[in-house]
């Protein structure tokens, strides 16, 4: 039977967007069509759950500066590892294809196991500067320091939109998701300061009284991320209706907006017992900023089960 030019045009267009889903993916035709024709194709949407583990590499940057440590940077590479489950749905087959390509949507929740990163810090600060009654000196105080540090919130929320193709690698089916990714995440970014000091300058060296000063601010600072990702998967198992995959994920984001987030806050000096220091200045200041690079990612893998009766 001969086919109109409106038909045959109509399947051009859809081999065009067929080629260009693999083309994104990364694959080479060739491959594609060598699957096998008894393969068979699910007609059906596939909705699923996935078990992870994942690792999110980051790059930042701080700098703090109080009036009486000075002026100090750094730079740190964080690797925090989070584990999380995702829900998705894959639509069924596009088109009557070897390759079977599929839309996929996905969203997935993770709770991050090592969230803390000192940026940058001198000094050991922490709690109330400690003074000793047995040295009271000012340079034997403990918990003197400054430092920039940031602290991921624990849970991260990403989600994708994608496409799904497959092909045979070695005997064996694999699947190939390359997809537009969106994530959200918040640190908690804090800028500490301890010292302690002579509350009369008597020119002993001792400081009978001594006073201290405790500065810890915070501010939370989230970011919204946009990026390109790539999963591949292999069957590992079927119980009854339900398919099981194993799967290797990579993703690649860029955050949206403002990166920068800074701190500024005066404390007052007090003395061991907590009254007021009458040393002159009575206050000090610690300002802080804290920037994540533009460009982070995400490494896991984990297992992905399917509805997808036989």
């Amino acid at each position: 039977m001969f086919r109109t030019k409106r038909a045959r045009s109509f399947d051009s267009f859809r081999r065009s967007v067929l080629l260009g889903l693999i083309a994104i993916s990364g694959l080479a035709t060739a491959p594609v069509l060598a699957i096998a024709d008894d393969r068979g194709s699910d007609e059906d949407w596939q909705p699923g759950l996935t078990i992870f583990m994942a690792g999110l590499p980051e790059e930042r940057a701080g700098w703090a500066e109080t009036e009486f440590q000075g002026f100090q940077d750094g730079e740190s590479v964080g690797l925090p590892w989070s584990v999380g489950v995702g829900l998705e749905v894959a639509s069924p087959p596009l088109f009557d294809f070897p390759a079977e390509p599929r839309l996929v949507v996905h969203a997935e929740f993770a709770y991050v196991l090592d969230n803390n990163d000192p940026v940058t810090s001198v000094g050991d600060p922490g709690g109330r500067p400690f003074v000793s009654p047995f040295f009271p000196q000012p340079i034997s105080i403990e918990g003197q320091g400054a430092a920039m540090k940031a602290q991921a919130k624990p849970w991260v929320v990403t989600g994708g939109l994608g496409s799904q193709v497959e092909f045979e690698l070695f005997d064996r089916a694999v699947y190939l998701r390359p997809s537009v990714e969106w994530m959200y995440r918040q640190d908690t970014i804090q800028s500490i300061v301890g010292a302690g000091e002579a509350e009369v300058l008597d020119g002993s060296g001792n400081c009978s009284p001594c006073r201290v000063l405790l500065i810890d601010a915070e501010r939370e600072k989230g970011y919204h991320s946009l990026g390109a990702g790539i999963d591949a998967a292999i069957d590992a198992g079927r119980a009854g209706p339900m398919l099981a995959r194993f799967f290797t994920t990579f993703r690649v984001y860029h955050i949206l907006g403002d990166r920068k987030a800074e701190i500024s806050e005066t404390g007052t000096w007090e003395l061991e017992d907590g009254s007021p220091s009458t040393r002159v200045p009575p206050t000090s200041s610690i300002t802080g900023r804290h920037e994540r690079e533009p460009v982070h990612y995400r490494v896991g893998a984990g297992f992905r089960l399917l509805w997808s009766p036989e």
